[in-house]
């Protein structure tokens, strides 16, 4: 892929539509084939590994144009309201969340990722909490902080194999992603 061609409007037009429509195919598979973890209310997430590839391929920016659209385009195919306002407010915390982590903290992808799937259960807590006026939902805490952490740990690690195997990371040379030994240390048999 010609990384020149992807700093182009019309490049990174196709780049976001293809990280949204990716996006959005893993959530229907993920939902499709019960790629659940085993704890209620857990889950994957492997829509975010889209998510995160906008934020090192471009500029958190791009990370909050995917993350709209993806919520828009799965509430309108598979949600409702309330569906809406859980994804809503799980994706204002983990992009927040992220977003600081990147460009304050200067942290790694898979410790982004872990921080992003945290506060994301967090903010669905939250939204569950209000809606169904139960503090017994407080209890459900420390398991969802475990799941969304291991989940995040998971998602960034694919996140990483594949901006390494597309050699698309960095491209806005907003992040260098290499001193964060990220790709250092999770290479291919051919060393890329």
């Amino acid at each position: 892929m010609n990384r020149e061609i992807l700093n182009t409007n019309s490049g990174k037009i196709a780049m976001l539509a293809m990280l949204t429509v990716l996006s959005l195919i893993l959530t229907y598979l993920e939902s499709v084939f019960s790629l659940t973890v085993t704890i209620p209310g857990v889950k994957l997430g492997l829509a975010n590994i889209a998510v995160l590839m906008a934020m090192y391929i471009y500029d958190a920016r791009e990370a909050v144009v995917v993350t709209i659209c993806k919520i828009l385009f799965v509430t309108i195919f598979f949600g409702n309201m309330y569906s809406l306002l859980y994804a809503i407010t799980g994706a204002l915390f983990s992009l927040v969340a992220m977003i600081l982590c990147v460009k304050i903290f200067d942290l790694n992808i898979i410790v982004v990722s872990m921080y992003g799937g945290l506060l994301h259960n967090i903010g669905q807590l939250i939204v569950a909490r209000l809606i169904l006026s139960s503090i017994a939902l407080s209890y459900y805490l420390p398991v969802m902080t475990i799941g969304g952490i291991i989940c995040g740990l998971i998602v960034g690690i694919i996140t990483i194999f594949i901006l390494k195997l597309t050699k698309l990371y960095n491209l806005s040379g907003v992040y260098n992603i290499t001193k964060t030994k990220d790709l250092q240390t999770y290479t291919t048999k051919d060393g890329n």
